[in-house]
């Protein structure tokens, strides 16, 4: 029990309670939930099912099934789910053709979108598909990603995918489903593309925007998640940024940026206990503040003379 690890890509050594935010608040939401359906449907379970607890029963399942789903994918690597996508897509494309087949099949309201487990229970195949579709587009564009800058023709195999997926649940008569199946992947190849569309060179402005954006919602991420990793990438966003926004050119951007990057050390040191992290804040606050105080900005100057105070009373604790 010892190597237990809840977040497996991560060494043990780096296991801070990361994502405890996140998981408190998605229980708190799913109680919510819970207290919700206990308080207010046991009228119309009553009415239409003949049990008043029809409607919560069925949300205690299918929490079930999301918690069983939310620890399996916590713990297993993502080097061993990759292994198994390509067979979740296909199993689900399956899925979604067996509903058609009589016995198998339930048709409701001339829609062929149901497959029946007798006297359990029923569902939809192409909710399969939202979340198949998501693996198989991100573990092809990671696996071939060299291969598609060589040569266009590698894009036929997810393009196929994505038009077989939405074509069986067009026929389905599922257009809803089909409609947000496609435009997720068509997002997924955008997203994919638009580092290389919206590069540094071709829009450099907007390009800054961008990384600038990633920063700070990678910075509040990492800080709600008490994940260094996370928030490293933003420190690396921010830094993207100051390519565009050099000292030389933009001396106060520079600095702001700066100063949003001594934040992030300075509170990855705080909740660590690192005062390496610490340390590395006031570097940034102090470069910071020597742009301030040349432009006389005496507002921004104090607010970095009182973080740089904070960063040092915190490793004196340490």
């Amino acid at each position: 029990m010892g190597e237990y690890r809840f977040f497996p890509d991560r060494p043990v050594s780096n296991y801070r309670k990361s994502d405890s935010v996140f998981i408190v608040c998605s229980l708190l939401l799913w109680g919510l939930g819970i207290f919700t359906l206990y308080v207010c449907s046991p009228g119309v379970g009553e009415r239409f099912f003949g049990n008043k607890n029809y409607f919560l029963n069925r949300q205690i399942v299918s929490s079930v099934v999301g918690f069983s789903g939310l620890i399996f994918f916590a713990v297993v690597p993502v080097k061993k789910i990759r292994k198994f996508v390509f067979m979740f897509a296909v199993i689900s494309f399956v899925l979604c053709i067996l509903a058609f087949l009589p016995g198998i099949g339930s048709e409701r309201k001339g829609a062929s979108r149901w497959i029946v487990i007798p006297h359990l229970f029923s569902f939809q195949p192409s909710e399969l598909v939202k979340f198949a579709i998501v693996m198989y587009l991100a573990h092809m564009f990671d696996a071939h990603s060299s291969e598609y800058e060589e040569s266009s023709k590698e894009f036929i195999y997810p393009v196929v995918a994505l038009l077989l997926f939405v074509v069986v649940i067009f026929c389905q008569r599922n257009l809803s489903t089909g409609i947000f199946v496609f435009a997720l992947g068509v997002a997924m190849f955008i997203l994919r593309e638009a580092e290389k569309i919206f590069s540094m060179a071709a829009f450099p402005y907007f390009w800054a925007l961008i990384q600038d954006k990633l920063g700070f919602y990678l910075s509040l991420l990492g800080l709600f998640s008490h994940s260094d990793e996370i928030s490293m990438l933003a420190v690396e966003n921010y830094k993207n940024r100051q390519k565009v926004f050099a000292k030389e050119i933009w001396p106060l951007k520079w600095a702001k940026t700066q100063e949003n990057i001594g934040n992030i050390f300075y509170n990855t040191g705080k909740w660590l206990k690192d005062e390496s992290y610490l340390e590395e804040s006031i570097k940034y606050y102090e470069d910071a503040a020597e742009i301030y105080e040349n432009y006389k900005k005496s507002d921004e100057l104090r607010q970095m003379q009182i973080c740089v105070t904070k960063a040092d009373e915190y490793i004196k604790q340490l």
